[in-house]
């Protein structure tokens, strides 16, 4: 949260306070374990329902986005996962479980480009999973910051 205090010229006395809600978005790096080469992460934690949206940059530059959640993930590999940005229709975009997981899901570049979830202030995503059937997960995706990925710190 980031709060910012206003007030009317040099009085101290009648100020106003704001609480903006600011995405917490988390960056890190470590060395690839298959070739050491650096693989960059961004993380926020979604409201509500737990779960984590990654912002993954390969050392290439290619961008993936997943998300997961501390439960089994119930469906078919590839995935249909229903998101909305902003509160527009929904996106219907494919999605794949990374390898043997199943708490978590990398959603399709082509159906749900990163360049749209940047720009974006709000991502929900709807998932099934086994332990507590549907779930919607929001995350605020706002204050993003691709030189912080780059730099991955």
């Amino acid at each position: 949260m980031k709060r910012v205090v206003q007030c009317l010229a040099a009085s101290l006395l009648l100020c106003t306070v704001s609480i903006h809600s600011l995405a917490q978005w988390k960056y890190s790096s470590f060395p690839d374990p298959d070739n050491q080469a650096k693989l960059r992460l961004a993380s926020v934690e979604s409201s509500g329902w737990r779960g984590t949206l990654l912002v993954r940059m390969l050392p290439e530059g290619t961008v993936s986005v997943a998300f997961g959640v501390p439960a089994t993930i119930v469906c078919a590999n590839p995935c249909k996962v229903r998101a909305r940005l902003d509160g527009t229709d929904d996106v219907r975009s494919d999605a794949r479980y990374p390898g043997n997981q199943r708490n978590m899901l990398f959603l399709s570049p082509e159906t749900l480009p990163f360049a749209k979830i940047r720009k974006a202030s709000k991502l929900e995503v709807e998932v099934e999973t086994k332990e507590h059937g549907w779930r919607v997960l929001t995350f605020d995706v706002r204050g993003f910051e691709i030189d912080r990925l780059n730099a991955g710190n």
